[in-house]
């Protein structure tokens, strides 16, 4: 799709940063909320950051029963996953961004 968009001026489409990138004649555009702004561009610092309205997140599920206490080593592996060494893995795939510190901190208090 990407190929195809950056030789029609008049197309439109949507593309993961990840993807983008590859495509220097994809016009990349500014969205915003609502309609008063402000438009944010899309760029690698306003995906990480979420100010971009356009960003996708990934989850992770945990299968336990209601109201018994999580497996210890599944809570272990997760906290390695939220802590500084863990988001960098994240951040060197090049296919996702580490968490900001306020989503961080609020999944953190979840696992507590």
């Amino acid at each position: 799709m990407l190929e195809e968009l950056s030789r029609d001026k008049y197309g439109i489409g949507w593309g993961a940063q990840l993807h983008i990138k590859d495509y220097p004649n994809v016009k990349q555009i500014a969205l915003a909320f609502d309609e008063k702004g402000p438009y944010v561009p899309m760029t690698a610092e306003t995906v990480a950051n979420r100010t971009y309205p356009l960003v996708r997140s990934a989850y992770v599920y945990v299968n336990r029963v209601p109201g018994r206490p999580m497996d210890p080593k599944v809570r272990e592996f997760l906290r390695f996953v939220l802590s500084r060494e863990g988001q960098q893995i994240v951040a060197d795939t090049d296919m996702y961004y580490a968490l900001t510190a306020a989503e961080l901190r609020e999944q953190l208090k979840r696992l507590e």
